[in-house]
């Protein structure tokens, strides 16, 4: 028996009904997702690298929204690693606020160290290794060491071991006063001008400070200029 025009009817209602409910269900997912996309591709930390994106079934049972929503990082200000974002929805409407947690994988290259380095030393050529791998796992705030020519003239803070990852603050500047040292010392005041000489009481680098004694045992507190010169103004 054919189904009647009314059954018919109702069917094709309901089945039309059930599709727009699946709409709806699914556009708040497309909207986020969409949103989320754009937010990254935009984000200048990622501008020059690869990333893959995991977590993203978890936006399915997100809301629509009337607008394009908000996207902002719930903290920090790097979408590296685990990342945290708060998706804000400001329709009149229906206006609503979720956050969302998603893994960012971030995919650069960086410098490790091939040979054992000690404290002092200034790093060669020779003792460096290119790596290409995901630099997310090294920390959201970066500090490694992506251009070899960002280590010319620096020295170890202390000893690192082969393998080790280079971050900016392994290195400083190379020191041109070490403790002990007898250096010549500038004293500059007011229409005058001498040089004296004393023994330095701490390591400094080029423009750091470091005290000086003199004979007398008065100590002065200068500029370091270069190896075994230091500038004091006097006031």
């Amino acid at each position: 028996m054919r189904p009647s025009p009314l059954w018919r009817w109702v069917s094709g209602l309901l089945a039309f009904t059930f599709c727009l409910g699946m709409a709806h269900a699914t556009s708040g997912a497309e909207q986020v997702g969409l949103a989320l996309r754009e937010y990254l591709q935009r984000h200048p930390s990622l501008q020059n690298h690869r990333y893959e994106v995991l977590g993203w079934e978890r936006i399915q049972r997100f809301p629509g929204c009337q607008q394009t929503p908000d996207i902002r990082l719930a903290k920090g200000d790097r979408p590296w690693g685990k990342a945290y974002f708060q998706i804000t929805c400001s329709s009149e409407k229906t206006p609503w606020t979720r956050t969302i947690g998603l893994e960012i994988r971030v995919m650069g290259r960086y410098l490790t160290l091939k040979n054992n380095i000690a404290p002092g030393a200034v790093v060669q050529a020779t003792d460096l290794e290119w790596v290409q791998g995901e630099v997310s796992r090294l920390g959201a705030q970066g500090g490694w060491i992506e251009d070899a020519a960002q280590l010319t003239g620096l020295e170890a803070v202390r000893g690192l071991q082969a393998g080790t990852v280079l971050r900016l603050n392994d290195f400083r500047d190379p020191t041109v006063i070490k403790s002990g040292d007898l250096v010549k010392l500038s004293l500059i005041g007011q229409g005058f001008e001498m040089v004296t000489s004393g023994t330095a009481m701490g390591n400094a680098a080029i423009g750091a400070t470091v005290r000086v004694k003199l004979s007398d045992g008065k100590v002065l507190q200068g500029k370091a200029l270069s190896e075994g010169r230091v500038e004091a103004v006097l006031e």
